[in-house]
């Protein structure tokens, strides 16, 4: 199926250097679980905001007056997921959405307001929605812009994979990441981890999303991952931590944090004591002079 998208999208690039047409007709095309809808956008979508309703695939794409710089070939392909699950552990509530962008001009959209329309995201739920973004390889998630009951909008990167995610709605900000992935790093070889969050010395209960009874509490001795580096990091394990809850190949796992008391001390072991001598009798008395 790929191999077919992939031929006609090469073909689509070639389109890209003739005049395109005036409005962007949608012809979406069907190849078993997914969908593959072609937009062409050509200088007449230049310099006004741009609204591509396309109900059939429950999606709306909006670019801003300025969004566009160029004219290009908008590709939106939608794939039933595969898994109940997203990459960070979350419900998927929607198909995957691909937004690709050809052009022959030097720049490129950056991102456009992406609308899923869903009946999912009641704001009487105790649940919340958010997109999960996969740009590059780096998967984060994107808090709404708006929701309503019938869609729900975020600002998404072009040349992205999205899906809706349905997430836990936070009554407070608890001050630290409380979800995101776990890495390992061979330190001290303990139950101990680095976090760019919590202070040394302080306890944390670590738990695999997709496993909920693989968990461990660690304590802090040092500081780290970068959050600007790595701003999906929740917490760096120690090896021997990490392989309680998740396989060292993995690499990262998705897991949630929350702080907990200190563990007690184990308590002391028992001092052992020589057995006192056995007293003697007169026979076995010697004298020194």
């Amino acid at each position: 199926m790929w191999r077919r998208i992939t031929v006609i999208l090469m073909s689509m690039s070639v389109l890209v250097c003739t005049p395109l047409v005036k409005n962007a007709n949608a012809a979406t095309n069907f190849f078993g679980s997914s969908t593959f809808t072609p937009l062409f956008l050509d200088e007449g979508f230049l310099g006004r905001e741009v609204n591509l309703d396309l109900p059939e695939i429950n999606v709306k794409v909006i670019f801003g007056a300025t969004d566009i710089p160029a004219p290009g070939v908008l590709t939106i392909i939608t794939e039933i997921p595969g898994h109940a699950t997203s990459a960070l552990g979350y419900p998927v509530l929607s198909d995957t959405i691909q937004l690709h962008w050809q052009t022959n001009a030097p720049n490129s959209p950056e991102s456009a307001a992406l609308s899923i329309y869903t009946d999912k995201c009641s704001a009487e739920s105790e649940y919340a929605c958010a997109i999960e973004q996969n740009y590059q390889g780096k998967i984060s998630l994107i808090n709404l812009s708006s929701s309503d009951d019938s869609s729900a909008q975020a600002m998404v990167k072009i040349n992205s994979a999205v899906k809706l995610v349905q997430i836990p709605r936070a009554t407070e900000d608890p001050g630290y990441m409380t979800q995101g992935s776990a890495s390992w790093y061979a330190y001290k070889g303990c139950d101990c981890a680095a976090s760019p969050d919590f202070p040394k010395g302080s306890y944390v209960k670590v738990t695999r999303l997709s496993d909920p009874t693989k968990s461990v509490i660690v304590r802090i001795n040092d500081y780290g991952p970068e959050r600007d580096i790595f701003p999906d990091r929740v917490i760096d394990l120690d090896k021997v931590a990490f392989q309680k809850i998740a396989p060292l190949g993995a690499g990262l796992t998705n897991v949630k944090v929350e702080p907990v008391e200190a563990p007690p001390a184990p308590p002391p072991a028992p001092v052992s004591q020589a057995p006192a001598p056995a007293p003697q009798t007169a026979a076995e008395l010697t004298w020194q002079y």
